[in-house]
């Protein structure tokens, strides 16, 4: 076994603070939750600091500590949150489509290159409000699934679902964002077009 590596915590919040508040926020939405990720992050990065064998550098080290702590908070939002009900987000999906399934407003081109999108904050903080408006339960598997990174399997044992019934909640949730960021972001106002 190699020399293990020397940790310094005195030193972790005017080093890793600021990024662990911002991968947080990204990942739960609102200030508050993030700030407590990461500071129960920290707080377990104390008790374990002993164990940490320098294999990664103390900041990946410690958002990995971070991430755990999002899933965490996912999973126990899951037992104690009371389910939405489902009606009203395949009612808000399926206001989407005419009775003939074809949308209503088609999604918005996207003017620019994405990645030039995806570097704007201001995007950035259309992306998180859009999220926070998102059904609890769609917006814990959207989080975990295209934010966390998460597979598939490990979203259904955290939050109790099948499979069937991630990719739904999948499936609802992007198109429900999609919708948002185009009222917020995009500026494109919905129509009224009636059914033909």
């Amino acid at each position: 076994m190699g020399e293990q590596a020397e940790l310094d915590p005195t030193q972790w919040v005017p080093r890793h603070a600021d990024a662990m508040y911002r991968y947080a926020l990204l990942q739960v939405g609102d200030r508050e939750t993030a700030e407590e990720r990461v500071q129960e992050a920290f707080a377990a990065a104390l008790e374990a600091k002993d164990h940490f064998a320098g294999a990664s550098s103390e900041r990946t080290w410690l958002i990995s500590i971070l991430r755990h702590k999002i899933c965490d908070h996912f999973r126990r939002r899951g037992r104690e949150q009371p389910m939405a009900d489902p009606h009203e987000a395949v009612e808000a999906v399926a206001g989407m489509f005419s009775k003939h399934g074809k949308w209503r407003d088609a999604p918005t081109r996207w003017a620019g290159e994405a990645e030039d999108l995806l570097q704007r904050s201001e995007f950035w903080d259309a992306l998180r409000r859009c999220l926070t408006k998102l059904p609890g339960p769609l917006g814990d598997a959207f989080q975990l699934r295209e934010i966390q990174g998460l597979a598939g399997q490990e979203i259904c044992a955290l939050l109790g679902l099948s499979a069937t019934n991630l990719s739904t909640r999948l499936s609802r949730a992007r198109a429900l964002l999609r919708r948002c960021l185009e009222l917020v972001w995009f500026g494109k106002r919905p129509s009224r077009k009636k059914d033909r």
